[in-house]
C-alpha cells in the first residue's frame, strides 16, 4: 500500500532540526514556506522532469505547514518572474489548521462522538464546555497580536481540554487504546535502530542522530501553533487547486468533528453546495461483504477544476495510511486521478453520483467518472 506505487514522492524533514534536515531553525510558518519553496525551486531547476503534476501532502501540523507553503507557490507563481512550479493540490491528514475552530469540538470528541469510546465523565465533559468560550476568546487574541497571548492560548486550552483526556493516560492519536509508549504513545524503536544504522546513514549520505521529534523545533513554534491557516487555502481553491482535508475518526488531538467544522465554515465560492449537501458513503464491496462503509465524503468542484473536498475515514486514528492503508491509498489515488465523488458548483449535472467502477480482488468503490491524470510527484 506505498504510496509511491504510482508516483515519484520525496519525503522533506522539515523545519530544519528535524529529521536528518539541518540549517538555521524557523519559529513561523513564514519561514517554514520560504524554506520549503526555495527548496522546490532548486529542486526544479536542477530536475525540471519532476515538474508537472505536483502534490504536497502531509499530516497533523502540516495543517500548519501546507497552506502556508502552497500559499507561498500560489503568491510567486503569480508573480510570473521565476519558475513556475506546477502545483496541482494538497492533501491534509488529520490536520490542526484551525485552532480557534478545532479547539471547540475536543469536549464533544471525548465525549460522545459517536465514532470512539467516551472518554471523559459527564462531569469533566460539561466542565470541557465552559473553558470552550475563555479558550476561542484566547486564541483570537493570539491570531490578532502573536507572541506572548499565543504562550497563554496553549497552555490554557490545552489544560482545560486537552489535560482532561491525557491524563488517563490514553493515546491521543487513537481513542480505542491506552498510550502504551510515551510520550508518543508508539514504539518508534525499529525506526530508530534502522535510521541510526552507520551502513544505512552511509547509503543516505547523512552523519546526523535521528530522532522522533526535535525538542528545541518544538519549543521554537510554541508562538505558532495557536495561528490559524484555514484562510490561506480559499484563494487556492479559487484559483484552481485541488485540496483535500481527511481525518481518521478515532483521532482526538485533530479529530475528524474539528476538521469538519471548520471545512464547514470555510468562506469560500463553494461553501453554500458544500453545506447543503449530504455526506456520501464510500463502501467496498467484497466476496464476504455487501457493501462495507470506509468513508464519508463531500466534496465541491468548481468551473475552473478548483476543488474541496472532506473525507473522514472510518475505523482510522491520526495516522490513516497506518491504520486503514488500503482505504487511504485508494484515496490518495482517486485524489490525484480527480475521481474523488464531487458535486460541479456549475452546472450541477456533470456529475452522477450514482456513477461506480469495478476494480481488482472484487472491489467496488462509488465513484464520479474523471479522467486520470499523468503523476510526476507526491511530497
Amino acid at each position: 500500500y506505498s504510496w509511491n506505487n504510482r508516483s515519484n514522492v520525496f519525503w522533506v524533514d522539515q523545519p530544519p532540526g528535524t529529521g536528518f534536515s539541518k540549517g538555521q531553525y524557523d519559529y513561523d510558518e513564514d519561514g517554514v514556506a520560504e524554506d520549503m519553496y526555495w527548496f522546490l525551486v532548486h529542486l526544479f531547476t536542477k530536475h525540471p522532469e519532476y515538474n508537472k503534476k505536483f502534490y504536497i501532502t502531509g499530516e497533523s501540523y502540516a495543517g500548519h505547514y501546507i497552506p502556508a507553503i502552497s500559499h507561498k507557490i500560489y503568491l510567486e507563481n503569480k508573480k510570473a518572474n521565476g519558475l513556475t512550479i506546477h502545483l496541482e493540490g494538497v492533501a491534509i491528514g488529520n490536520g490542526m489548521t484551525h485552532p480557534e475552530e478545532q479547539y471547540k469540538w475536543y469536549p464533544l470528541m471525548a465525549f460522545n462522538s459517536s465514532t470512539a469510546p467516551s472518554r471523559v465523565s459527564e462531569k469533566e465533559y460539561k466542565e470541557m464546555l465552559d473553558a470552550v468560550p475563555g479558550c476561542v476568546e484566547a486564541i483570537r487574541k493570539c491570531n490578532k497580536a502573536g507572541g506572548i497571548p499565543c504562550t497563554k492560548a496553549f497552555f490554557q486550552c490545552n489544560r482545560a481540554l486537552f489535560t482532561p483526556y491525557q491524563s488517563k493516560d490514553l493515546n491521543p492519536y487513537d481513542m480505542r487504546q491506552k498510550c502504551e509508549h510515551p510520550p508518543l504513545c508508539y514504539d518508534f524503536s525499529n525506526v530508530d535502530k534502522f535510521l541510526n544504522d552507520k551502513k544505512v546513514q552511509e547509503e543516505l549520505g547523512v552523519d546526523t542522530k535521528w530522532q522522533e521529534c526535535n525538542t528545541i523545533v518544538n519549543v521554537m513554534f510554541n508562538w505558532d501553533f495557536m495561528h490559524n491557516f484555514h484562510h490561506l487555502l480559499i484563494d487556492q481553491v479559487e484559483a484552481g487547486t485541488r485540496v483535500l482535508i481527511y481525518a481518521g475518526d478515532v483521532d482526538y488531538i485533530c479529530n475528524w468533528i474539528g476538521n469538519k467544522h471548520w471545512a464547514l465554515n470555510l468562506e469560500w465560492e463553494g461553501q453554500e453546495r458544500f453545506n447543503k449537501q449530504d455526506d456520501l458513503d464510500i463502501k467496498v464491496f467484497t466476496e464476504n461483504s455487501s457493501g462495507k462503509s470506509v468513508a464519508k465524503v463531500r466534496s465541491v468542484t468548481l468551473d475552473n477544476g478548483g476543488q474541496f473536498t472532506f473525507m473522514q475515514i472510518k475505523e482510522a486514528g491520526h495516522m490513516v495510511p497506518m491504520d486503514q492503508p488500503a482505504v487511504a491509498l485508494r484515496m490518495l489515488n482517486d485524489f490525484l486521478d480527480n475521481k474523488l465523488p464531487s458535486h460541479h458548483l456549475s452546472p450541477p449535472e456533470h456529475v452522477s453520483l450514482e456513477a461506480s467502477e469495478q476494480f481488482e480482488a472484487s472491489e467496488q468503490y462509488v465513484l464520479v467518472d474523471g479522467q486520470p491524470l499523468e503523476i510526476d510527484i507526491v511530497l
